[in-house]
């Protein structure tokens, strides 16, 4: 069976993937997800480029969160911030509808976050998600390995290239969302600059 993270292959390469946090939040408006997270001084950029450049323009470049809208869903990118996977952030934002978040740092640091209606339903490091909590965290497995991660089926749990890939696949599996490169590259975003 062919997993799904081969329709992400291009997000393991892509540059941009050393430091990230990606989250969809559903049925929220960017604006509204925006004032959750304390967000102020809120503008309009027009791609994926000049959300980089904003985060040359602030004195602490992990300040910067974009918002974009996608279907119904809310997409927050996190230049080199990580608020989507912490787990009181993620219960608030998600408190009447669902969250999925996963984040990969400079220094290798991997957590996915899957939350509903202000529940953990999942939490794992996407290097280990035999070690998976939450709700659900024993209900994973049949989606783990549909998305590109080995199982005990396929291999040992654990590192593997196509990782950033995988996690991608699961938010897509969990949320129905699909993201392209170039969504997220010529997509606008509502950038605001939100303290930790």
């Amino acid at each position: 069976m062919t997993s799904l993270s081969a329709q992400y292959a291009w997000f393991a390469d892509d540059d941009g993937s050393d430091s990230y946090c990606l989250t969809l939040v559903k049925d929220r408006a960017p604006a509204e997800v925006l004032t959750l997270l304390d967000g102020d001084h809120l503008r309009t950029v027009p791609n994926m480029t000049a959300v980089w450049h904003e985060t040359q323009e602030v004195g602490d470049a992990g300040g910067v969160v974009a918002a974009s809208t996608v279907a119904n869903w809310t997409l927050l990118f996190e230049p080199f911030g990580y608020r989507g996977v912490i787990r009181d952030v993620a219960e608030r934002l998600s408190t009447g509808t669902t969250l999925v978040s996963h984040l990969r740092t400079i220094n290798l640091d991997t957590t996915f976050m899957w939350a509903e209606d202000g529940i953990v339903q999942a939490e794992f490091d996407l290097v280990a998600p035999e070690n998976a909590t939450g709700v659900r965290a024993g209900q994973l497995d049949d989606m783990l390995q549909r998305a590109g991660f080995e199982g005990p089926d396929g291999g040992e749990w654990g590192y593997d290239s196509n990782y950033l890939a995988a996690a991608m696949a699961l938010a897509d599996i969990i949320t129905g969302v699909t993201l392209t490169a170039e969504l997220l590259d010529d997509s606008a975003y509502l950038c605001a600059t939100v303290p930790f």
